[in-house]
């Protein structure tokens, strides 16, 4: 019976690590930018010209500049964090220690006076006093980078004469 279970539970396991998706990508532009009016095209090429601008001027540099074209976008990304943080503790501790003394509720002079005497030598006794005081600081400053570069294809070119990409 275990050995169907664990049949079972294996089989399920590896079900699941066949599945294959295909990804779905999609070249149209979103309806937003479908909406907004693209750039039109110079109606007014002088063709004659060395430098004109039209599908192939002579005279122009080389660069991404309609639909259908390849650009290369360079992305670089910055951060940096910092931070401090500070400490102070300080305590104090105090004990004292005293010997016992010896009491003669008696009625004779005498030995009072020995009592006392003996309490007298006695008296030692220990003390101590400390005092503990930390003070700490410190610092953490982070720096990351990051730059890729990915290629993308201009989908449209807007009037204003950015470009709608996509990767």
């Amino acid at each position: 019976m275990k050995q169907i279970i664990y049949l079972t539970i294996t089989l399920i396991i590896l079900a699941g690590c066949t599945s294959k998706l295909d990804p779905e990508i999609d070249f149209k532009p979103p309806k937003y930018v479908q909406e907004m009016p693209s750039k039109e095209d110079d109606d007014d090429t002088n063709l004659g010209s060395l430098y004109g601008s039209g599908d192939n001027p002579l005279f122009s540099d080389r660069k991404a500049m309609r639909v259908n074209d390849i650009v290369t976008v360079k992305i670089a990304e910055t951060a940096s964090s910092s931070s401090t943080g500070s400490k102070n503790l300080e305590r104090t501790n105090e004990a004292t220690l005293s010997p016992g003394t010896a009491t003669y509720g008696g009625s004779s002079g005498t030995v009072a006076t020995q009592v006392d005497n003996i309490n007298n030598l006695t008296r030692l006794g220990f003390g101590y006093n400390t005092e503990t005081s930390f003070t700490g600081t410190g610092t953490n400053s982070r720096t990351e980078n990051f730059t890729t570069t990915i290629s993308a294809r201009i989908v449209k070119v807007m009037v204003n004469g950015n470009y709608f990409i996509t990767v």
